[in-house]
């Protein structure tokens, strides 16, 4: 994460995708650092998922800056 045009520290957030053949199945979200480029997060992200489908289905981990 950088800083941006004006010079202000970005607020973070993450955003957590449950993927399962290329579909965005479902979609948690943490809550939002407010100006930092070094946020901690101890937070869990809990999904749902059946024993049998865990190797079918994977994670896209995107931090974001609410500001934007």
């Amino acid at each position: 994460m950088t800083l941006n045009d004006s010079k202000c520290f970005p607020d973070p957030y993450v955003k957590v995708y449950l993927i399962c053949d290329g579909r965005r199945l479902k979609k948690r979200k943490t809550t939002i650092k407010k100006s930092t480029l070094n946020p901690a997060y101890n937070e869990a992200i809990i999904f749902d998922i059946p024993p049998e489908n865990v190797e079918q289905v994977s994670l896209s981990i995107m931090v974001m800056d609410y500001d934007r």
